[in-house]
């Protein structure tokens, strides 16, 4: 688990340090999209998006780009839009 980029516990040390990036004083705002798989939310100038189903989803284009991935749940943490299912990215605005 240590040594290994993609263990859950380093997926786990690397969302605790991500977490810190929220702004505290920001509100939550829900992010509608029209895929009920799809639970999205921006606080401040992070957007974590997390899709539940087991398909990918192509993503709406006005929520992703311009975009810096911070962190994606699957090893390897290239983000081209696409979210890979049971998967979530933390991206900064």
């Amino acid at each position: 688990e240590h040594d290994s980029e993609a263990s859950m516990l380093t997926l786990y040390q690397r969302t605790l340090r991500m977490r810190k990036q929220l702004d505290p004083e920001a509100p939550l705002e829900w992010l509608p999209l029209d895929d009920a798989d799809i639970v999205a939310f921006r606080r401040g100038h992070v957007q974590v998006i997390l899709n539940v189903g087991s398909a990918p989803v192509v993503l709406p284009a006005d929520l992703v780009s311009d975009t810096e991935t911070l962190l994606t749940s699957w090893a390897g943490g290239r983000f081209d839009g696409t979210l890979h299912g049971d998967a979530c990215v933390w991206l900064r605005t």
